[in-house]
């Protein structure tokens, strides 16, 4: 049986990716930026529900700054071990990924840390 998730009075900008995580969590990512012009970004995390059908979840907001200016991104990743979250940049000239503190606190901004350069587009 199928079923629809709502994030209530959740943000949608630009949606991007969805990520499983560890202790049954899902990460979803309002990373998207076309234009470049985003000065933050919001992840949120909720408890995948133990039973199907439409239903509404409690969720957690994280929000982000990148250290070098605004980004346009593609996919979110999380480690199935630490949950330590990571976001992939896309650029013609090459994006990028950027890791977030391994602690988050939700309802504060924290800055997204480079870790790694990422192939173009």
């Amino acid at each position: 049986m199928a079923g629809t998730i709502s994030l209530r009075t959740a943000e949608n900008v630009d949606w991007e990716a969805i990520a499983p995580g560890p202790d049954q969590r899902v990460w979803v990512g309002d990373i998207g930026d076309n234009t470049r012009v985003r000065d933050r970004i919001t992840i949120y995390r909720f408890r995948e529900p133990s039973s199907t059908g439409d239903q509404p979840v409690e969720w957690s907001r994280f929000r982000f700054r990148y250290p070098d200016g605004a980004h346009d991104a593609e996919a979110l990743l999380v480690d199935p071990r630490t949950a330590r979250v990571y976001v992939v940049t896309k650029d013609p000239g090459g994006g990028a990924i950027y890791a977030a503190p391994s602690t988050l606190v939700a309802g504060t901004t924290a800055t997204l840390t480079k870790v790694a350069d990422a192939p173009r587009w």
